[in-house]
């Protein structure tokens, strides 16, 4: 059966909570620490332009200090997809040591400029802080991924118009991660696909990449969980009546004009459409 609306389950709560008095821990500078603003960053390799990536001493007064950092691809030894500096970017810094002035300058930048290398694997290499002099410490993020490829790996902006009756004028947007297969050049996996919803879990998705990768195809079938009054339901990607949907990859972009949507089912028995939208647009977050 042809479905061009769909009827919305609308799930509503009540939350109670009960309020006290919690003391704020307050931050000083005993406190202060040296990070990164990301665990990981993806580039596109044909930029053309430099990247600066930020290093920032976080603290009330500000003092000077100094971090040294490192190049390390020893996690990537096994699969081969280890940059090479010269080979894959260029290294702007004159030296691999930061510095934090008081009063002046609480930022300091690692550059480097990607290569429009042959290969159509991305590479990685890891960037470490290490060797601080200063009176701080480092923060959570004291090592950076730094991923160089085509582009279609990383962060996207996702938004959807939704299907459901009274949200003729409702359009969703949320954060998609795409990431490469490693074992497979035309294979890529998606996150998430639809909107989040109350209770529902999504796993990842794989698309189908043709040879130029200018189209990503997705199947139906499985790909999550929800949960709605203490039942378990199981999610099945649905895309109108069709067992699958194409995409089209262009300039940073993903498009899906067909509906993609999740349905609940209880055993082999439809439950209800618990997310989804009549078309989805994936847009390329720029790291830096």
């Amino acid at each position: 059966m042809k479905i061009n609306k769909f009827i919305y389950t609308a799930v509503i709560g009540l939350l109670f909570a009960s309020c006290q008095s919690v003391e704020t821990p307050m931050f000083s500078d005993k406190d202060a620490f040296v990070a990164f603003e990301k665990q990981k960053i993806n580039v596109v390799k044909n930029a053309n332009r430099e990247i600066r990536i930020p290093v920032s001493l976080v603290s009330v007064g500000g003092f000077d200090a100094t971090v040294d950092f490192e190049i390390d691809t020893v996690a990537y030894a096994n699969t081969g997809t280890g940059a090479k500096e010269g080979v894959n970017y260029i290294l702007k810094n004159t030296s691999k040591t930061l510095t934090f002035i008081k009063g002046e300058q609480m930022t300091d930048y690692i550059v480097i400029e990607p290569i429009n290398f042959s290969s159509d694997v991305d590479v990685t290499f890891d960037i470490k802080l290490v060797s601080l002099k200063g009176d701080c410490k480092f923060g959570a993020y004291s090592k950076m991924a730094v991923s160089i490829g085509d582009g279609l790996a990383g962060t996207y902006k996702a938004s959807a118009p939704s299907p459901f009756i009274g949200q003729e004028n409702v359009v969703n947007t949320w954060t998609c991660e795409v990431r490469k297969d490693l074992s497979n050049k035309n294979m890529i996996w998606f996150s998430q696909l639809v909107p989040s919803a109350s209770g529902a879990v999504y796993n990842e998705i794989a698309g189908e990449m043709n040879d130029a990768h200018t189209t990503v195809a997705i199947g139906a079938g499985e790909f999550g969980t929800w949960e709605y009054n203490d039942e378990e339901y199981v999610l099945q990607l649905d895309f109108n009546g069709a067992i699958s949907t194409t995409g089209q990859i262009s300039s940073g972009k993903i498009t899906f004009t067909s509906y993609i949507m999740a349905a609940a089912y209880s055993g082999s028995t439809f439950f209800t459409y618990v997310s989804g939208g009549s078309g989805v647009t994936l847009t390329r977050v720029e790291d830096y």
